[in-house]
């Protein structure tokens, strides 16, 4: 295990937690949320397996802890503040009049180009409790591998799932998934079948609304968090139309270091066509237009 520390990780989170929230809308409840003590255990727990696989699996250039902190953890829970005010949904769990969430969306989540498992997995630490269930895809298996061990670690294994595949093939149903559960899943249809995807820093905008839409349910949403994002949702907007998608509205905001955060959010408004997604290479050769 890493030398990360919970004393050391709580030193660094509460003051960065309180900064990032300090500007965002209706943060209080979700300040409570976050800050409960099997949150913060979780996310502790997310940090220190980073930490000690990062070198073994080549899975983050960023290993300060405070940047570690800030630029996962909190780079991967605050967009969920803005989400719930922009749309509506209650993610953090039954609004004042007891209302469930699944009257507004399936409360399933898959993230594309998973990664190291941000935003996934602080989001299934944060979310995991309040019904939610979560799919965390990645090409590489090795990243998968780190993101279900981390699950498991978390004690969140029961709601969320890793899978090494490509999305084109997983939207399709496609045996091109890399894993017999990732097989099992594509017979599982879920193809519409999420009321959120979310995409971090996984590719140009353009391509993402193809690669993502597929598994968006009508009335859910597709969210790409990225840095600043006016040109690639101008390039795309023709591609998100075509796939069933809204016009795209940009919520931007700032991480406490200053750095700026926008994320591009689409509602599924009718169905996509079979056809979507196209083969990776046709969609990155010649993205929709």
């Amino acid at each position: 295990m890493s030398d990360f520390n919970k004393e050391h990780f709580t030193e660094l989170y509460f003051p960065l937690l309180e900064s990032a929230l300090a500007e965002s809308p209706d943060g209080g409840q979700w300040k409570e949320i976050f800050s409960s003590e099997d949150v913060v255990t979780r996310l502790h727990l997310i940090c220190d397996s980073l930490l000690d696989n990062a070198k073994r699996f080549n899975l983050t250039a960023i290993t300060e802890p405070q940047a570690v902190v800030e630029k996962h953890i909190i780079d991967s829970i605050l967009p969920l503040v803005y989400i719930e005010h922009e749309t509506g949904c209650i993610l953090g769990g039954e609004n004042a009049s007891g209302e469930d969430i699944s009257r507004k969306i399936t409360p399933r989540i898959i993230d594309i180009g998973a990664g190291a498992g941000f935003p996934s997995l602080p989001l299934g630490g944060v979310l995991c409790d309040r019904g939610f269930k979560f799919l965390a895809v990645d090409s590489t298996a090795k990243k998968v591998r780190h993101i279900t061990e981390t699950a498991e670690r978390i004690g969140i294994s029961h709601g969320f799932q890793g899978i090494s595949a490509r999305a084109e093939d997983l939207a399709h149903g496609n045996m091109g998934a890399k894993s017999e559960k990732a097989a099992n899943a594509a017979h599982n249809k879920l193809r519409e079948s999420f009321g959120i995807a979310t995409a971090r820093a996984v590719a140009a905008l353009p391509v993402l609304v193809e690669l993502c839409g597929a598994f968006v349910e009508v009335g859910g949403y597709f969210a790409s968090m990225k840095g600043k994002s006016d040109e690639e949702i101008a390039d795309a907007a023709k591609g998100a139309a075509k796939m069933g998608f809204s016009p795209c509205k940009k919520i931007e905001y700032c991480l406490p270091c200053g750095d700026t955060r926008s994320i591009a959010l689409y509602q599924k408004i009718r169905r996509t066509e079979i056809i979507y997604p196209r083969p990776f290479a046709k969609i990155t050769a010649k993205p929709l237009s």
